[in-house]
């Protein structure tokens, strides 16, 4: 077995997204997650980020508790 040396990505559309560049920003700095604003994919990313994670559940977890917290927020 190898371990992968890879990762994944999660691209959600986030309801009422009108600046995927903006939230993103916002996002890293209030929450201390990276985000990438989907419009960096294409005009059609607007109401879209996208998220890179890798095989740590447990740093997973600690970015969707802090994402959830950021999104009572707005």
């Amino acid at each position: 077995f190898t371990v992968p040396q890879g990762a994944f990505y999660l691209f959600f559309r986030v309801d009422g997204l009108t600046d995927s560049r903006k939230a993103a920003f916002d996002i890293v700095d209030n929450a201390n997650v990276g985000l990438a604003p989907g419009t960096a994919f294409g005009p059609g990313g607007e109401a879209f980020l996208r998220l890179c994670f890798h095989r740590r559940l447990d740093q997973l977890e600690e970015a969707a508790h802090r994402l959830a917290n950021w999104m009572k927020t707005v």
